[in-house]
C-alpha cells in the first residue's frame, strides 16, 4: 500500500522524531482503493504526526489490513494515552483532551 510509505511531511521529508521508531505493517494482497488521494494522505499523516507528538519514546505503529469489505488503518503508539473520561472530546470538531495542550489539529 503505496500510501502508507509516503507518510511525509510537507517538505517531503519522512516523519521521524529521536527516540520514536516509525512501524509500518501492511497486510499482503490488499485491493487499490479508490479515494480522494490528497485527502487520504492528509489523514494518514496527521494521525501519524499526532502520534509522534506525543510519543517520547517507543514507538509509532501503522497497520493496515482487510476487514471485510473495507480497509482498516489503525495507529497505536507507545504515548501518553487518553484518559477514558476524554475520549468522547477528541471525536468532536477540534476537541481536544486537555485546553490549550495541543498543536491546533483538535486531536491532541
Amino acid at each position: 500500500f503505496e500510501l502508507m510509505n509516503t507518510a511525509v511531511d510537507k517538505n517531503n521529508k519522512p516523519l521521524v522524531k529521536k527516540g520514536v521508531e516509525l512501524l509500518i505493517e501492511v497486510e499482503a494482497g490488499l485491493p487499490t482503493i479508490e479515494g480522494d488521494r490528497e485527502r487520504i494522505t492528509q489523514v494518514v499523516f496527521n494521525v501519524t504526526n499526532n502520534a509522534l507528538k506525543f510519543t517520547q519514546k517507543g514507538h509509532v505503529k501503522l497497520t493496515t489490513r482487510a476487514q471485510g469489505d473495507s480497509i482498516l488503518l489503525t495507529c497505536s503508539d507507545t504515548g501518553q494515552g487518553i484518559k477514558k473520561e476524554n475520549i468522547d472530546k477528541i471525536f468532536t470538531a477540534f476537541g481536544q483532551e486537555e485546553e490549550g495542550k495541543g498543536g491546533g489539529l483538535g486531536l491532541g
